[in-house]
């Protein structure tokens, strides 16, 4: 059985997100029959509803209360967890939703950042959280897929250095 996270559902109640979700799963199972998938979404319990699929909350939340300073923190403890750096120290630090993601990142075959208009400032500071799921992703070693995406436009200037190193990590 091959184990997908798809990352990148906002909210499964706005019909443009469940539209891309729905044909997104709809084309993984035409194409690899046995699988099982985990939605990565805003409101899980929403996605669970309408498309029947276990559902957790991303990794790292960057919209309302978003605090820099714990952001930071939270990236370079997730990044020493992808490493393997001290794993059983550093879980501790996290909640059990935050470990039960982060196990949902290491049992996963593929990850796959659905499209939308997803990528880009318009909605800062979100396109951190979302720049960073793909960043852990590849430190996790998964292969991760980008489908149907628009990218952009990326006008702050440190955001287009965050998305170029993230970028480059597939070359």
């Amino acid at each position: 059985m091959i184990k997908i996270l798809i990352l990148g559902n906002y909210c499964s109640s706005n019909r443009g997100d469940a539209v891309i979700l729905s044909g997104l799963i709809k084309l993984v199972r035409d194409n690899i029959p046995d699988t099982e998938i985990t939605i990565s979404s805003f409101y899980p319990e929403v996605a669970n509803q309408v498309h029947n699929l276990e559902s957790i909350r991303p990794i790292v939340i960057t919209n309302s209360g978003f605090d820099k300073r714990l952001f930071a923190k939270k990236i370079v403890l997730y990044f020493l967890y992808a490493k393997g750096f001290l794993r059983k120290r550093i879980s501790n630090l996290f909640s059990d939703e935050e470990n039960y993601t982060l196990q949902k990142y290491l049992e996963s075959n593929l990850i796959i950042a659905a499209g939308g208009t997803y990528l880009n400032d318009n909605y800062k500071p979100t396109i951190l959280g979302r720049l960073f799921e793909l960043y852990l992703g590849k430190q996790f070693n998964k292969t991760v897929v980008l489908c149907g995406h628009s990218i952009g436009p990326i006008q702050n200037t440190w955001y287009q250095k965050v998305a170029r190193y993230i970028f480059n990590q597939w070359i």
